[in-house]
């Protein structure tokens, strides 16, 4: 369907789709949209007058009540439903219990969420960055997991002279990926700022979000200012005079390649079996050594079997070493 919102929404009608009751919404609308809210998006932009009041202005019957418009309501309807689900807001939630199962599983029911805006929203938010980043996260902090359960499992039973070796070089290495990641983002936002163009403006926006809510978030900011939507219109008008069969792919085959490339990419991370041929194929090793080295696999891939299969502290600990992070990204008050 091109428009699964075809028609204005009332309030009723918005929180039927969006599993609030009525007492609920008020209650969480200034943590929500508040000027020091989740997403600050001026509230009046959701009632019928759409703009705000002057001082001395009379208001009309029916001004102030909500009307989300069938050109956006697909945004407002998805954002409020990643907000009611945003697992920090659940009852009893806290940073400690914000494992990576939860954090999983909210980025999955975002993923998933995306599927229900109108098609005209859903290209532009699966055609952005940061679609393809929240699919390769997904898999890459999955495997992640079972890596760090691996290292855990390895330090506790290696000496304190293969720990203390470790240890160093995990201490280096963290420091280098901290440099190289900051640079790589310093770099990407010097480019974007270099080539920033209308394309941009209308399709990109900030370019670079912690997670899909905020995304949608300024998305919806955007289509609820009927200057900014007059300048997109405008510009789509134009680019698509100057850009007619200018390629022979359609949009669906474009977002099918794009999320074949983001899985591919993070499912095609070299492994540690994978490194450790690239290792024996390097150096010319003796029979002994290379019979050391597999063993020394066997071991691992012994502890991932261990992670997979049982529930220990260690991979409880694992579970949780990311439940401040988590919490962090996702709190939004």
């Amino acid at each position: 369907m091109d428009n699964k919102f075809g028609k204005d929404l009332s309030l009723n009608e918005f929180l039927s789709k969006t599993g609030y009751k009525r007492s609920s919404f008020y209650d969480r609308l200034d943590d929500m949209y508040g000027e020091k809210g989740a997403y600050k998006i001026p509230q009046y932009k959701f009632k019928k007058i759409g703009r705000k009041l002057g001082e001395r202005e009379d208001q009309k019957k029916g001004d102030n009540d909500f009307l989300f418009k069938k050109e956006w309501a697909d945004l407002a309807v998805v954002l409020t439903r990643m907000y009611k689900n945003n697992p920090m807001y659940f009852k009893a939630s806290s940073y400690k219990k914000m494992n990576l199962d939860k954090f999983q599983a909210f980025n999955a029911y975002c993923l998933n969420e995306i599927e229900n805006l109108n098609d005209n929203h859903k290209n532009e938010v699966k055609t952005h960055p940061i679609y393809g980043a929240m699919i390769m996260e997904k898999i890459m902090l999955e495997r992640v997991q079972e890596q760090m359960n691996v290292l855990f499992r390895y330090l506790s039973d290696s000496s304190i002279e293969q720990r203390t070796i470790v240890f160093q070089h995990l201490d280096i290495s963290i420091s280098q990926l901290l440099l190289e990641c900051f640079l790589i983002g310093e770099n990407t936002k010097s480019t974007i700022k270099h080539d920033a163009n209308e394309f941009q403006k209308f399709f990109l926006g900030d370019f670079m979000y912690t997670f899909m809510d905020l995304f949608i978030a300024e998305l919806l900011a955007k289509e609820v200012d009927e200057e900014f939507i007059n300048e997109k219109r405008e510009f789509i008008e134009n680019y698509t005079e100057k850009n007619i069969e200018t390629t022979s792919i359609s949009m669906e085959q474009y977002i099918e390649k794009r999320e074949k490339q983001a899985i591919e990419i993070a499912m095609n991370t070299p492994t540690f079996d994978l490194l450790l041929e690239g290792y024996v194929a390097k150096y010319n090793l003796s029979d002994s050594q290379k019979v050391v080295l597999y063993d020394f696999a066997k071991q691992l891939e012994e502890y991932r079997l261990e992670y997979g299969k049982q529930v220990s502290d260690c991979k409880e600990t694992v579970s949780h070493v990311f439940s401040v992070m988590n919490a962090e990204i996702l709190r939004r008050n």
